[in-house]
């Protein structure tokens, strides 16, 4: 596509496609109706299905590899010494019936009230997210991105980078690749520029260290607004340019801002596998 000069990647984290956008009216989508995917603590105990009235601050649910496993997998009956299913080679896997939820949350957060374990359960009305909502309905939506393994954030976030987590399923110090290939390897060898904004420690420092030491590609993420607004003009010495790849690292984001830049295309992507999801997103 020539004429797309920049990619802006917006990369969040920390949500499921179904908590936030599960129950939007959108003619690609069967949107969840209240009460989907009952989880219960027990067997023959109290239901609880999703529902779209989620806020926007909740205790965090297990993503960890196992959690995840256990989430998807897990059922209304495991204990601690459970393991998730090992097909053997060349069998498929059977379904993720997604009714973990509700028992890996409450011994996580080791709470005795089975409406505090449902609120692991609750997805984000349309209303609530008006903004992601409506470029939802009014681009392209991938419905079927999955993340690229049911764990933590920084193996996702390598396999964004990377397209591997190098083996690893969790948050490790073992992330740390210096000389590993990378996308941002990929733009310099075809001679195209690319920056990291962020707000904290990016993680793509781990495979960038000497460029984000020294300051190189690496900005603020106000950097990026400010790029945006004015690319092409001069800034006091310099004329501001945004690059050709763009990797905005967000903690978390509530995405309320337009991209008013011309043949620039957004995408959002949200790696850990948390919250309510749904075998067809």
């Amino acid at each position: 596509m020539p004429q797309i000069e920049h990619l802006i990647v917006l990369m969040m984290e920390n949500r499921s496609f179904d908590h936030m956008l599960g129950f939007l009216d959108h003619p690609e989508l069967s949107p969840l109706k209240s009460g989907d995917y009952p989880n219960s603590i027990k067997a023959g105990g109290a239901s609880f299905g999703v529902t779209p009235n989620a806020d926007y601050l909740i205790e965090s649910p297990d993503h960890s590899h196992m959690g995840v496993m256990q989430q998807l997998y897990g059922g209304d009956s495991f204990d601690k010494d459970w393991r998730p299913p090992t097909p053997k080679a060349g069998q498929p896997w059977p379904p993720a019936t997604c009714r973990g939820f509700v028992r890996n949350y409450r011994r996580l957060k080791d709470v005795d009230s089975g409406e505090q374990a449902g609120e692991v359960m609750r997805c984000f009305a349309p209303a609530k997210v008006p903004v992601l909502a409506s470029l939802a309905k009014q681009y392209a939506l991938c419905t079927r991105w999955f993340c690229s393994l049911p764990g933590n954030t920084w193996s996702n976030r390598d396999f964004a980078i990377a397209g591997t987590s190098h083996g690893t399923v969790g948050n490790s110090l073992s992330s740390f690749h210096p000389f590993a290939a990378t996308v941002f390897g990929r733009m310099r060898d075809k001679r195209k520029s690319w920056r990291v904004y962020h707000e904290d420690i990016p993680h793509a420092v781990m495979y960038q260290p000497s460029m984000a030491l020294r300051g190189l590609n690496f900005r603020s993420h106000q950097d990026l607004l400010d790029d945006i607004k004015h690319h092409g003009r001069r800034d006091k010495k310099q004329v501001r340019r945004l690059p050709n790849f763009a990797w905005s690292n967000r903690t978390m984001v509530s995405a309320n801002r337009a991209w008013p830049t011309p043949a620039t295309a957004a995408t959002a992507s949200i790696p850990d596998r948390r919250g309510t999801p749904k075998p067809s997103s």
